[in-house]
């Protein structure tokens, strides 16, 4: 009787315990099995719409070069047969010459269309009322089309408008042709600074899940080119003024700003205001700046430097200079957040502490050195310059690396170096005495005259010392050294890694 009433109370304890144990777990979160499964999308990447326009070049291992920043010269048949190029071709009535050939490269991986249009001149522009343009293209596939002829004088004058698939390209060959009507009025007239310039956009061809038709309405860049009168000096100077304060603007319909080429009058000194080509904030303005070599451009400085020229301030402006005078010199040349170009400049005065981009100069004959490029620039471009200067160096490298392990590309390249005042000095030279910075420098296809002498410190500003082991030398000549200060915190050398200096 005992046990069988123990025996109830034992199962009446273990109840009453598992109900309590049940209403315990009421209030709890449960640990449930789990499992996960994913898979991944892949990489989103922007297309690339990339156009080049090559000219032929027999020296070339490809048979083409970069034809940007080039200066053409029409082709001559000779006595012998032959054909060259000839920058001094006198036209007559009925004449026919013919441009060397042209490629349209399509270099990205978007399909896109394209047009070539010819503009821009100086000089007795009304010679070419009676010149007319034509030619011919030959497509990826050999198959050749005539070209419209196109007369100069028309407000765009377009001599080709096409699609041109990704990784292909189309060549042209143009002709100028002097028409029969010319008569006694055109005799001795002379013009220059003729532009052929190609213009990109999107084109319809790759699909989406859907459709290919989504890029239809891509727009050309369209660019406004605007002639200045000649006229006094005051008068020139605000009409250029005009023109970039309207380049600048930004359209309200668009968002962007206009590019526009100005073609400024010869025998004409312009001033260039600084911050006057800045655009409103968050924007870039595309401006291109053109004449012949009597038309002087100087840069208005806004401050005061400490050699007495100033800064001149063209932030967010893609600047290009093309067949004027660049008169004076300037303590630095900033436009950031833009790229600044000079094609076929005299350049009178040193430019210093370059600040933008990129600065490109090609084709440009310095009577002074560049100093300090690369001072806010990561990268600088000389092509096809020469350099005579009585300075005893031609460009000096230097930076103040605004961001830590900045690089500092310096190419230079089909160019002539010649030290008039034989001072022992290399043709390019770095002044290094700021840390963490790496620079790479090649120089390609150069000539060098009168670096002969072993280097010596530049100290204009400031005690330097020579790094005797930096020398680099082009047979005879010196070609490269590079500097350092000569005491602590300023005295820094650089390794393998952070200077790579290669001269072919």
């Amino acid at each position: 009787m005992n046990n069988r009433k123990a025996t109830k109370r034992a199962l009446l304890t273990s109840v009453m315990a598992l109900v309590m144990c049940v209403v315990m777990l009421v209030g709890t979160t449960f640990a449930w099995f789990t499992d996960t499964a994913r898979t991944s999308v892949n990489k989103i990447e922007a297309g690339n719409l990339d156009v080049v326009l090559e000219m032929e070049d027999s020296a070339s291992p490809t048979g083409w070069k970069d034809a940007e920043g080039e200066t053409l010269s029409f082709l001559q048949k000779q006595a012998n047969g032959t054909v060259t190029q000839n920058a001094n071709i006198l036209w007559e009535p009925g004449c026919t010459y013919e441009l060397p050939k042209l490629r349209i490269v399509n270099n990205g991986n978007l399909n896109l269309k394209y047009k070539v249009i010819i503009s821009g001149a100086t000089g007795d522009t009304m010679l070419l009322d009676v010149i007319d343009f034509s030619g011919k293209i030959t497509d990826e596939n050999n198959a050749v089309t005539d070209l419209p002829s196109v007369s100069m004088n028309s407000t765009t004058p377009v001599i080709l408008d096409r699609e041109l698939a990704a990784g292909k390209a189309d060549t042209i060959t143009l002709n100028g042709t002097m028409q029969t009507s010319a008569n006694n009025t055109y005799m001795k007239k002379a013009v220059d600074d003729i532009t052929i310039a190609v213009y990109a956009t999107q084109a319809t061809g790759e699909y989406d899940s859907t459709r290919n038709d989504y890029d239809k309405f891509a727009e050309y860049p369209e660019v406004t080119t605007v002639q200045i009168a000649a006229g006094e000096e005051a008068a020139v100077n605000d009409a250029v003024k005009n023109a970039i304060t309207a380049a600048k603007a930004v359209d309200p319909a668009t968002g962007k700003t206009t590019p526009t080429q100005i073609v400024l009058p010869a025998n004409t000194t312009v001033t260039l205001e600084s911050r006057v080509a800045t655009p409103a904030q968050g924007q870039t303005s595309d401006i291109k700046i053109t004449g012949d070599k009597t038309t002087k451009i100087e840069f208005q400085n806004s401050t005061g430097g400490s050699d007495g020229s100033g800064t001149t301030y063209q932030d967010g402006a893609n600047l290009t200079f093309q067949g004027v005078t660049i008169s004076g010199g300037t303590e630095q040349f900033v436009a950031r957040g833009g790229v600044v170009t000079f094609i076929d400049c005299t350049i009178n005065g040193e430019i210093k502490k370059t600040t933008a981009d990129k600065f490109v100069f090609s084709g440009c004959s310095f009577t002074a050195p560049v100093s300090q490029a690369n001072y806010g620039c990561k990268d600088i471009v000389f092509d096809g310059c020469k350099f005579d200067t009585t300075d005893g160096y031609g460009i000096k490298i230097y930076s103040e690396g605004y961001e830590k392990a900045k690089t500092n590309n310096l190419t230079v390249k089909n160019c002539e170096f010649k030290n008039s005042a034989n001072v022992p000095k290399a043709a390019i030279f770095l002044d290094h005495i700021i840390d963490d910075l790496t620079y790479n420098i090649t120089v390609e296809n150069c000539t060098f005259d009168g670096f002969t002498a072993e280097p010596t410190a530049n100290n204009k500003w400031g005690n330097r010392e020579i790094i005797t082991s930096s020398f680099i030398k082009s047979g005879e000549q010196y070609v490269f050294a590079y500097q350092t200060g000569n005491a602590a915190p300023y005295r820094h050398t650089l390794d393998a890694s952070q200077l790579v200096v290669d001269v072919k």
